[in-house]
């Protein structure tokens, strides 16, 4: 699974995005999941994994925050990691 999953690192899918970190949970439906999962996407775009990315926006508390508030708060829960 691990050279599957390097194969396709550039693609999130929706597996990867509700895939439990053993942190606070995500939001599984609604808005606040389609920003969560538009969060992953972009920080994937920067170059972190999915895991990363999701464990990152676990720590983020106001889990009905913008997309823009949520990426800034992952990348700065993961500056804090």
């Amino acid at each position: 699974y691990v050279g599957q999953q390097a194969v396709n690192k550039d693609k999130v899918t929706q597996a990867d995005i509700n895939q439990p970190t053993g942190k606070a949970a995500m939001p599984t439906s609604g808005a606040a999941a389609d920003n969560f999962a538009e969060a992953i996407e972009a920080l994937t775009a920067l170059g972190y994994s999915a895991i990363e990315a999701r464990d990152a926006l676990s720590h983020v508390e106001d889990k009905d925050a913008p997309v823009d508030e949520l990426i800034r708060l992952a990348l700065r829960a993961m500056a804090g990691m």
